[in-house]
């Protein structure tokens, strides 16, 4: 079956085991130093993805034959595909401390210490924070160690109860998600091995962000990073535009949805810099230092249900889910749900072809499953840089 666009109900929280690759391969079950090295000449293009069955829980037993895909409609020969629970992890959770005025963060804070904990499972992994508002920076910069990313949710929650933000002495104008996705993207995760995951916990407005919707997919897709997207009910969603500090708030979302260009969205941050050293975004201080803020550039409220778009476009074209939190669903289900898929996560490796038409820039994959009942999750294509 094609890959899947929708996202599927959580499954019911799982204790923390320790999987066994299942999938056989053509060339071995597990990522070598040569297939790395295959990826990082762009001679192999390595894949994340994951399969599901028709009651949306995971499949574990995939094998090498059981899924096809292809590049812009050719077919691509499989050489290896990986069960890759094993692989290293490098999270990044992307909190939105500006939409904490329904209390999300209280009721979230312990079941995303509970996720990192069990997400962190290898000495390997690793877990970094990012908060935004109006500017996005880096709480807590990748780390193993629990009671440290214990910590830093804990004074984000403390800092979106008081409505604080990076600079107190002026009002909260703007919440730029797409610039977090992007910083998370491009300065903390494109240069990782193993596995790269980033969820984000937000209503889903964007308001006054240098990058686009367009320009922060473009950024998880060539870090090859699986974005989960956790949307909330805020007042801004509702209309009210009176922030935790009882100041109006100017609407808008700057570059945000629906926004100009064409997908796939082209350029990087504007006024150089990048891991690990200067530029800045604007006006100094870039990874790992310095934060993103917004320079205004507002223009109208986006609806709700552009809201939602927002986040179901940036899950799906990079291999994630959209989770709407409601009466029915909590954060700790969500979760819940992430860290099972987490546990049956695929990798593959194919090797184009030299040909003629083969250019630079963003190549579109379309995926199938040998057994058309099931629903397969992953990314929409792949940039070749030359």
């Amino acid at each position: 079956m094609e890959a899947q666009t929708s996202p599927p109900s959580p499954a019911a929280p799982a204790a923390k085991t320790t999987a066994q690759p299942a999938a056989q391969a053509t060339s071995g079950s597990e990522l070598t130093a040569a297939d790395a090295a295959g990826v990082q000449s762009g001679t192999l293009v390595l894949l994340p993805f994951f399969v599901l069955a028709k009651n949306e829980k995971p499949i574990t037993n995939l094998t090498v034959d059981g899924v096809t895909v292809q590049e812009d409609g050719h077919p691509e020969t499989i050489q290896k595909l990986v069960h890759a629970y094993n692989e290293p992890l490098s999270l990044a959770l992307l909190i939105d401390t500006r939409a904490n005025d329904t209390g999300i963060l209280d009721k979230g804070r312990a079941p995303l210490e509970k996720f990192a904990d069990e997400a962190l499972a290898h000495p390997d992994d690793r877990a970094a924070i990012i908060d935004f508002n109006d500017d996005a920076g880096l709480d807590l910069a990748l780390s193993n160690q629990h009671d440290k990313v214990h910590a830093s949710l804990e004074k984000l929650r403390a800092k979106a109860q008081s409505g604080a933000t990076s600079n107190d002495d002026r009002n909260v104008n703007g919440n730029v998600l797409f610039d977090a996705l992007y910083l998370a993207s491009d300065e903390v995760l494109k240069d990782r091995a193993g596995r790269k995951v980033i969820i984000v916990l937000t209503d889903g407005l964007d308001r006054g962000s240098k990058e686009s919707i367009l320009s922060a997919i473009e950024a998880a897709q060539r870090a090859h990073a699986i974005v989960y997207t956790i949307g909330f009910e805020s007042k801004a969603l509702k209309g009210d535009n009176t922030n935790q500090n009882g100041n109006q708030q100017p609407n808008g979302n700057g570059n945000g949805y629906p926004g100009g260009g064409g997908y796939p969205g082209g350029g990087g941050y504007p006024g150089g810099g990048g891991y690990p050293g200067g530029g800045g975004y604007p006006g100094g201080g870039g990874y790992p230092g310095g934060r993103r803020r917004n320079t205004g550039n507002q223009a109208p409220n986006p609806q709700r249900k552009d809201s939602k778009k927002v986040l179901l476009q940036i899950s799906a074209e990079s291999g994630g889910h959209y989770y709407e939190i409601s009466s029915k669903l909590s954060v700790e289900q969500a979760l819940a749900d992430i860290n099972e898929q987490l546990k049956n996560e695929y990798m593959l490796i194919f090797a184009p072809p030299s040909r003629e038409d083969r250019e630079e820039g963003f190549h579109h994959l379309q995926w199938k499953t040998k057994d058309t009942s099931q629903l397969l999750q992953a990314e929409s294509g792949f940039y070749i840089t030359e």
